[in-house]
This record gives structure tokens, C-alpha cells and sequence, in this order.
């Protein structure tokens, strides 16, 4: 047996672990470039809608990037794991929440949708869904 490989996996199944490999190579290619696309737009409402008010404050550009970040990522998951392009506007403005929540309230605090998020997430879908990004 020297100089051969041996696998239990027969051609059959080779041939289909290397398909599915490639697919998954394929997604991850494809959700960097949706990410890559995407971060841009989401940046630029948050940055608009100043939701904590530290662009008023004159703090840095880029005060929100982390929770730009999160709701890329966030949106880029459900679009890959459940394998949608449409995300209800709703979950949209639950994924701002959080985000917004996780970085600037206590743990302990509940959750809270904001009207404000509400309007951001609805921006945020017109202008993903005119970049080709999401599903009308």
C-alpha cells in the first residue's frame, strides 16, 4: 500500500463532498460580497439617524461602525441560513435593537423598539431592496 491512498469514502461520495465544498466556498465568496455591499448602505443611515445623538455630540464618524457591523452581519446570517432574501421589516428593526442595545444599554435593561428603529429599518429595506441587495 505504499505510495496509495486509501479512503472510505467511495468516488460517488467524493465527488459529492468536493460538490458540496465547493458550494460552501461559493456562500462564503457570496456573503463577503453581500456584507461588502451592504455595510456602506447601513452605515450611512445609522450615521443619519444618529440614534444615540454622539454625531451631535461631535464625536467620531465612525462612533456607530460596531453597530453598522453588527446589523450587516446579523442580516447576512438570516440571508444565509435560511436562505432568504427578503427580511420582514420588523426583524430588521428588532436586529437595530439589539444591536443598538447590546453596545450602549446594561443587560439588564429589556430590550426596546424605538419608533426611531422602526423608521430606520424601513429606510434601510427601500435602499438594500434598490441596491439589489434584499427581495421586494
Amino acid at each position: 500500500m505504499s505510495g496509495e491512498s486509501w479512503s472510505p469514502i467511495n468516488e460517488e461520495g467524493q465527488k459529492f463532498l468536493m460538490e458540496k465544498e465547493q458550494e460552501r466556498c461559493k456562500n462564503i465568496y457570496d456573503a463577503e460580497r453581500w456584507t461588502q455591499k451592504a455595510f456602506p448602505i447601513i452605515k450611512q443611515i445609522v450615521d443619519k439617524y444618529d440614534p444615540e445623538s454622539l454625531l451631535k455630540l461631535e464625536c467620531p464618524n465612525n462612533e456607530y461602525d460596531s453597530v453598522s457591523k453588527n446589523i450587516t452581519e446579523a442580516m447576512d446570517r438570516e440571508d444565509v441560513l435560511k436562505n432568504i432574501k427578503k427580511i420582514p421589516i420588523l426583524h430588521i428593526a428588532y436586529i437595530i435593537a439589539l444591536s443598538m442595545h447590546i453596545l450602549f444599554r446594561p443587560w439588564s435593561e429589556r430590550i426596546k423598539y424605538h419608533k426611531l428603529y422602526i423608521k430606520m429599518a424601513r429606510e434601510l429595506s427601500r435602499e438594500l431592496i434598490k441596491n439589489n441587495l434584499l427581495n421586494d
